[in-house]
């Protein structure tokens, strides 16, 4: 028994060694132990465009950030399931200020993209990036501020 797990284990190791020779790709780290070398694993997107949004207050009735010119964006309740609160676009600097039906306290409001067509962006270009974050039952949301509950 003992041997024909070695043979086995031999012919896996074999078998691995000898697939083609790897393609480039741009590599990304992942947070590892100080203690350990870091691991970098493939990337299959470039990194997307950065967003911010401002703190909120509950009461708020505009919601101001940042983000790429032009782009449209829709700012959701991510507490109540993604419901969108108020939408808009992108100023050519880079900066929104976008009327909301008012934030509740402890509610928790996020930037997603809105409708590309008519614009030069595609939607590949936002396949990743900082704050980027794909919450189920709600889709792909880019940054996030929770209004302090009263």
């Amino acid at each position: 028994m003992a041997i024909a797990l070695s043979c086995a284990l031999y012919v896996l190791v074999a078998l691995v060694g000898c697939g083609p020779e790897p393609t480039a790709s741009p590599l990304v780290p992942l947070p590892v132990s100080p203690l350990s070398s870091p691991l970098m694993v493939p990337s299959p997107f470039p990194t997307g465009p950065a967003f911010t949004l401002d703190p909120v207050r509950a009461g708020d009735d505009h919601v101001t950030g940042t983000g790429p010119a032009g782009l449209p964006i829709r700012i959701v309740d991510l507490s109540e399931v993604g419901w969108q609160i108020g939408s808009g676009a992108i100023n050519e600097d880079g900066n929104f200020d976008i009327q909301v039906v008012p934030i509740v306290a402890g509610h928790r409001v996020g930037i997603q993209i809105n409708d590309l067509s008519g614009t030069s962006f595609r939607e590949e270009d936002f396949m990743s990036g900082p704050g980027y974050s794909d919450i189920p039952m709600i889709g792909v949301v880019f940054t996030s501020a929770l209004a302090p509950p009263e």
